[in-house]
């Protein structure tokens, strides 16, 4: 006897509704970098700790956040 968590219509509606869901989910998240400058962001840069004036590490450029090494 078939169940019904077996059913290969119940199968596509999960697949479905998950992918649905993950859809949803990414459609609405804010996103952790803007593309346009490092707003909210700080970078843990030890050598910055002793060095105050130490040039940036991170910066945005063409819509990309670079690592100046």
């Amino acid at each position: 006897m078939l169940r019904y968590s077996q059913s290969p219509i119940f199968r596509f509606a999960a697949v479905c509704g998950c992918w649905l869901l993950v859809c949803h989910t990414l459609a609405t998240a804010e996103s952790l970098f803007n593309g346009k400058d490092l707003t909210g962001w700080q970078a843990d840069v030890p050598a910055a700790d002793d060095d105050p004036d130490l040039g940036p590490s991170f910066i945005v450029r063409d819509g990309m956040l670079v690592s100046l090494g």
